[in-house]
């Protein structure tokens, strides 16, 4: 299954996502429902709140960290792909929302595919860090 049909299965709300990256690596989160695959911090925009709005409040909520140079990446249907920097080393400053996520990991080019991800997050990944 693609991310967008995962995300907007009978779906029309706008979304969304971060890539954050920290040392060459981008933070992926495994979720605590439904797919129980690895995806990217992220969400549902609010009535009234911009996608970088909606980008940030996510990041605050699921991860418990404010991104820093955060840039719009992409933009595709109802989904806006962010791209922006942990402001500090992850091991010491995620404070993970247990209700949406299960794990986080910091992945590369060479460890991203021991982990069960949504479909099109290598390409994601590969276009970010390349």
């Amino acid at each position: 299954m693609k991310l967008h049909s995962i995300l907007f299965e009978n779906d029309e709300r706008k979304v969304a996502l971060v890539v954050l990256t920290y040392n060459n690596q981008v933070l992926i989160l495994k979720r605590a429902s439904r797919s129980m695959k690895w995806g990217f911090p992220g969400g549902g925009i609010k009535d009234g709140e911009t996608a970088e709005q909606a980008a940030i409040r996510e990041c605050e909520e699921e991860i418990g960290i404010t991104p820093t140079k955060l840039k719009n990446l992409k933009v595709r249907d109802n989904l806006t792909w962010f791209v922006g920097l942990m402001p500090c080393d992850p091991q010491q400053c995620i404070d993970l929302d247990l209700n949406e996520h299960t794990d986080w990991a910091m992945v590369d080019m060479d460890n991203i595919h021991d982990f069960d991800t949504i479909d099109g997050m290598l390409e994601v990944v590969e276009q970010v860090l390349s």
